[in-house]
This record gives C-alpha cells, sequence and structure tokens, in this order.
C-alpha cells in the first residue's frame, strides 16, 4: 500500500545478518514536500496508526542530503 502513494522514490528494508527481530526501513522522496505528502496521505496514516498495534520500539529520523557527497556514488 505504502508503494502505491505518489512521492516514494525507494523503499528498502534490512535486518541483521545475525537474524534479530529488529528492522530498519529506508525510504527516499525526491524532497522534503514528497514526503509531507506521502506521509499525510490518508492511506498511510491509517497504515501508521495501524503499526502501531503490532510493532513497538518505532522511531523515525529525517535525513538529507550529505553536504560532503549529495550525489549517489556508484562504481564504474
Amino acid at each position: 500500500m505504502m508503494l502505491s502513494i505518489a512521492g516514494l522514490v525507494d523503499l528498502r528494508g534490512y535486518r541483521t545478518i545475525a537474524g534479530s527481530s529488529q528492522l530498519v526501513i529506508t525510504q527516499e522522496f525526491a524532497d522534503l514536500a514528497a514526503y509531507a505528502a506521502w506521509r499525510s496521505h490518508p492511506e498511510n496514516e491509517r497504515i501508521w496508526v495501524e503499526s502501531h498495534t503490532y510493532l513497538e520500539n518505532i522511531s523515525v529520523e529525517l535525513w538529507g542530503p550529505s553536504p560532503v557527497s549529495a550525489a549517489l556514488l556508484r562504481p564504474e
């Protein structure tokens, strides 16, 4: 559902190789306005509220581009 809401560019999930139950999800947006529109979408709001029923220790951090390397770098 979250992927069908406009504004989300990339979504990835990670967990430790040791198999911990902890999970990290990263989401990428074109800019802060795209994030704000996506986050305030009614369907996303419903998912966010419902997730608190099943998950604990949820935290959110907003990160911006690095002043050292704002563009995506890939090896050639």
